[in-house]
């Protein structure tokens, strides 16, 4: 492990893996390779647990943040030590660019840099977290850009095995290599030490209220209104709470959402970043994880409220459900106006 996994600047990822290289196992083992990633968002728990034993299985890693350190890294690595480049989310080469002739460009540009990389020998796997990005404004050239990926991809990486049922429109041709990990449990990244009673007291929350918790960034996609309108229903003849936690974005969708919930009663909104040690607040609190996701394929919500013991309510079309123990989710119609609804009462 180099370092931290907090990110480094990619200057001094690569000199301090130049400066690891002698941790590799060379003996004769496990064959040895430097394993870099381009994501910026190494503080992530997912990535922190994915990446904590690396040297455990001869590989060194190093958090490069960019195409462009791990083509420098490649250039100083003794050529017997192989260099791979780990791919994740794919939505920060398009996110925020409204021009199509833009994207467009920067789609190209991003082609461009990953076939040098492949062309010096760099081999490339990716994770695929996600059918699209959930905030897409250009999808085919979203799906463009997967594809275009994935043909340059020695291996990917998936979480689910409706993976390629759900990417279908741009999943193809296959890779040589498909790794199937599930997501992992989350269990000893997050304190966990608070009492039910200690997490609703600090949110100001009745004991005899049963509360729904809807975790993570707060996006339309999530299906924020109707979550908000089966509670509204469900309040009426039950004690019952929707607790929101996470960082809103800034569409309207959300603005509508964040509006009505400040003056109901039967919700309570934190729209912030939730630090770590503040996460156990609103499991503890929670009675049920509700993940009314409008389109998913993994959830690292649903890796959460597994570890802290929470049942979940979900549509039955969610990519993560074949990993569930039944006993755990209960499923509704995502099609169907009255299904989550439906499905929150039957939770009570």
């Amino acid at each position: 492990m180099i370092g931290t996994l907090h990110g480094k600047r990619s200057e001094h990822a690569v000199s301090e893996a130049m400066n690891s290289l002698h941790h590799l196992d060379f003996s004769g083992g496990s064959q040895p390779a430097v394993w870099t990633t381009t994501t910026m968002w190494l503080r992530n728990p997912y990535l922190r647990i994915l990446y904590s034993r690396m040297l455990d299985h001869n590989l060194l890693f190093a958090p490069t943040n960019s195409i462009a350190a791990t083509m420098d890294l490649r250039k100083r690595v003794p050529a017997q030590i192989p260099v791979v480049m780990h791919l994740h989310w794919l939505h920060p080469i398009l996110h925020g660019i409204k021009d199509r002739d833009k994207a467009r460009a920067a789609l190209e540009s991003y082609i461009k840099q990953l076939t040098a990389a492949k062309a010096m020998g760099i081999s490339i796997v990716w994770t695929i977290h996600n059918v699209l990005p959930h905030d897409a404004v250009f999808e085919d050239l979203e799906m463009e850009l997967q594809r275009r990926v994935l043909e340059l991809c020695d291996a990917v990486h998936e979480m689910s095995d409706r993976t390629r049922e759900m990417c279908a429109e741009w999943f193809s041709p296959v890779p040589a290599e498909v790794i199937r990990v599930p997501h992992p449990s989350y269990h000893g990244a997050y304190p966990d030490y608070l009492s039910r009673t200690e997490a609703r007291m600090h949110l100001g929350i009745s004991q005899g209220e049963t509360v729904f918790l809807l975790f993570g960034a707060i996006k339309p996609y999530k299906g924020l209104l109707e979550c908000a309108a089966a509670v509204d229903a469900l309040a009426l003849t039950e004690p019952v709470r929707l607790l929101v936690a996470g960082k809103a974005d800034q569409s309207e969708d959300t603005k509508r959402f964040l509006h009505a919930a400040s003056t109901n009663p039967a919700m309570s909104v934190h729209a912030e970043f939730i630090d770590e040690v503040d996460v156990q607040v609103f499991f503890r609190a929670a009675d049920i994880a509700v993940l009314p996701y409008l389109r998913t394929l993994n959830s690292g919500s649903l890796a959460l409220a597994l570890t802290f013991g929470l049942p979940v309510v979900m549509p039955q079309d969610s990519g993560s459900l074949p990993l569930l123990d039944p006993s755990f989710a209960l499923t509704f119609d995502g099609t169907s106006t009255q299904g989550l609804r439906e499905a929150m009462r039957t939770s009570l």
